[in-house]
């Protein structure tokens, strides 16, 4: 397979690049990177031409599939050149500014018959395996996430300042963090989120997006999740961030610990541990294995543009809840 990477400079990208470099069967003919600062090497690291125009690369090679990133600004706009050309490939999160972007082009890639996979990265990891087999869907009562990056230098330092802007970014750690726990939340409970809630905190002499938000959810099933992001876990420290969580059932009780899950039975009070890796990060060479393979042998994407439709929906109204000082927005759908 002939593979593209469609503008390199994304953070996430180093996370595919041990993957894709293993696999015999694909090669890396193209990069494209406008900022030309990971572009260069990657595409010498895989001996590809590099382009400074994601156009360009796209007007001129022949390929089989591309790994889509770049300025979430530009997301919708790579997307839709790729469908009319009738390539498959994976974008990263968010593919675009607003839900209604994102389910123009799920509409658009379902009659075009187009492969678009989403790395909705917990949808391959052994922790949704674990939490599946505490409880089944309906017996699910609440959740609690908080997921807390790291301080937006980050973004300066590996030149992706267009995060710290609204009119590129669409928004901040909402955009760029909620969504995996939002997936977490519709994959075990199955249920249509009804309304949503959310509050932020921005300090513009930093950036121009939010760098706190703390957001509700409140299902058709009466079960409910909080949702906390932000921007602000210190820097230089080893853990780079803190992701933690706990869930309620009828039949138990989860709770994350630095090696895992703690899992405490209503039935019996017994606590069991299971250790387990919660670093999201190791991921992504699953879903690259996963989505090449799926695109191979003609399966659909394990995850793709109608989930992240989902969320950017309920993302969208959370946005709005805050602009009306936090009051709860019922989700329309078509």
């Amino acid at each position: 397979m002939k593979i593209a990477i469609i503008e390199a400079s994304h953070w996430h990208v180093p996370l595919y690049l041990d993957e894709l470099e293993s696999d015999p069967s694909v090669g890396v003919v193209a990069v494209s990177d406008e900022t030309a600062t990971r572009g260069p090497g990657i595409a010498t690291r895989f001996g590809a031409t590099h382009y400074g125009d994601w156009r360009n690369l796209v007007d001129t090679e022949t390929l089989d599939f591309a790994f889509v990133f770049g300025r979430h600004d530009q997301m919708y706009d790579i997307a839709v050149t790729l469908i009319g050309k009738g390539i498959p490939f994976a974008i990263e999160k968010p593919a675009g500014l607003s839900g209604v972007q994102v389910a123009a082009l799920a509409e658009l890639a379902s009659r075009k018959n187009i492969f678009v996979a989403v790395p909705l990265i917990f949808g391959f990891s052994t922790l949704i395996q674990k939490l599946s087999s505490v409880a089944k869907s309906a017996e699910w009562q609440h959740m609690s996430f908080r997921f807390i990056a790291g301080p937006i230098s980050r973004y300066l330092d590996a030149h992706c300042d267009w995060m710290l802007d609204r009119s590129k970014a669409g928004g901040g750690c909402m955009t760029n963090l909620a969504v995996h726990c939002i997936d977490v939340f519709q994959r075990l409970t199955g249920s249509p989120v009804q309304s949503v809630s959310a509050r932020m905190i921005r300090d513009h002499s930093l950036s121009d997006v939010e760098i706190y938000s703390v957001m509700t959810m409140h299902t058709e099933n009466g079960q409910l999740c909080t949702i906390e992001t932000g921007y602000t876990y210190p820097g230089g420290a080893q853990e780079q961030r803190e992701f933690s969580f706990s869930l309620g059932s009828s039949s138990g009780y989860v709770q994350s610990t630095i090696d895992g899950l703690r899992i405490v039975s209503h039935a019996s009070g017994k606590a069991d541990e299971i250790k387990l890796d919660l670093n999201t990060d190791i991921y992504y060479a699953d879903f690259v294995r996963r989505c090449l393979q799926d695109v191979q042998e003609q399966r659909s994407p394990a995850s793709g543009l109608p989930e992240l439709t989902e969320i950017m929906r309920i993302i969208d109204v959370a946005y709005d809840s805050d602009r009306t000082g936090g009051e709860a927005k019922e989700i329309a759908r078509p």
